[in-house]
């Protein structure tokens, strides 16, 4: 009555190509549904999975079935393979949900968590959605400075993850919650430079086809560059915070706003906007209302200003609108050029003890070079009063 038939394993079914192994089983023969026990291995098209447990339904969907598969849960497709304690799948809806101890995998990238969404177009993962331990990562081969190729490992972990593909390419990830990444910056000729190490409370990563194009950062952001031996012209860690972080891989370029600190070897930057011209390896600092650029280097006076331009490889600046203290007295010029750590030319400077913004009293010239520590050589000098 009910036209449910019981099988007692070990059971196998066989439909052409397709096949079912299990220990033990129920059948309900006229909705071509089933519930497999024990050491299920289930084969259809073009996928494999194995379980301890599998609820089957038949679906006029793209794959033609859904399911419930429970304990110590394997997905293999094509293009992917699926770890999961649960797994239920969707086929009307094409969306599955994967539940303890997820882990996917291809050639090209993985991904793990706890709980894990995925929507699917056809066979293609389009949408993937994975909170608590979400982590992914993706692959890519790079040349060392051996001329070997050697593969690297871009890696992301957060609170929550949202990946989105288009014709299996990844398109954008979306982290947010203790958001850090780690990932290797290779040039047009895929040599490796260096691996960068960032974080932040969210970051979007943006990709073109296969290669990292763009990466956004807020919140607290924060990182630390490591060049790659003899590849750079930098030659030790750079590390940089600020509230907000734009990477705009592909045209060499950074752009920090609010709070923005830059420290490489001896030198620190600060202001409220720094972009970076990573080709050239030139900073472009930008004041905000009252605040001032400040860069300083160990043991010096540092130097304030509206706008600063400084060269990180030769250390060379140019500093407008710029003032700087050496013991009691004050340097102002309308542009200070850097040329060395403690060399600096002035251009219509002015110098005094006064400490108002308005001083009652200062010299004056046109032209001014100060050595710091050592001397001061005018041409000409004038004294106001």
């Amino acid at each position: 009555d009910n036209q449910e038939l019981h099988l007692l394993g070990p059971v196998t079914m066989i439909n052409g190509t397709d096949s079912l192994k299990c220990q033990n089983m129920r059948f309900w023969y006229e909705i071509d549904s089933l519930h497999a026990f024990g050491n299920v291995n289930f084969k259809f098209k073009n996928n494999y999975l194995e379980t301890d447990s599998l609820i089957y339904v038949k679906t006029n969907g793209f794959r033609g079935y859904s399911f419930i598969a429970k304990n110590n849960s394997k997905f293999y497709d094509p293009e992917y393979k699926i770890i999961a304690d649960q797994i239920d799948y969707n086929d009307n809806s094409q969306y599955m949900t994967l539940n303890q101890k997820v882990t996917i995998t291809s050639n090209e990238r993985g991904a793990s968590g706890q709980n894990v969404n995925l929507a699917f177009q056809d066979s293609l993962i389009k949408n993937m959605f994975i909170k608590n331990d979400a982590y992914i990562y993706n692959n890519h081969y790079a040349i060392v400075n051996d001329n070997n190729y050697q593969l690297f490992k871009d890696e992301i972990n957060g609170s929550i993850i949202e990946a989105e593909f288009k014709n299996k390419h990844l398109e954008n990830i979306f982290v947010n919650g203790m958001a850090e990444s780690k990932y290797y910056v290779v040039n047009d000729s895929t040599y490796l430079m260096g691996f960068n190490e960032a974080s932040g409370d969210t970051m979007v990563f943006k990709y073109d086809q296969i290669n990292l194009n763009k990466i956004y950062i807020k919140g607290d952001a924060r990182g630390i560059f490591h060049p790659e031996k003899n590849q750079t012209k930098l030659d030790s860690t750079l590390s940089y915070q600020a509230e907000l972080i734009n990477y705009h891989i592909n045209d060499q370029m950074t752009f920090l706003k609010n709070d923005v600190k830059i420290q490489y070897q001896n030198t620190e930057l600060t202001s409220n906007t720094v972009d970076v011209n990573w080709e050239k390896n030139i900073l472009y600092a930008y004041s905000k209302d009252d605040e001032s650029a400040k860069i300083s280097s160990q043991n010096q006076k540092p130097m304030l200003g509206k706008k600063l331009e400084f060269d990180l490889i030769n250390k060379r600046g140019i500093i407008s609108l710029g003032e700087t203290k050496v013991r009691d007295g004050i340097y102002k010029s309308k542009i200070i050029f850097r040329e060395e750590p403690n060399i600096y030319h002035m251009d219509k400077s002015v110098y005094t003890t006064c400490d108002h913004d308005h001083p009652h009293y200062y010299f004056k010239s046109p032209k001014m070079k100060m050595i710091q520590g050592e001397r001061i050589i005018t041409k000409p000098l004038f004294l106001y009063i």
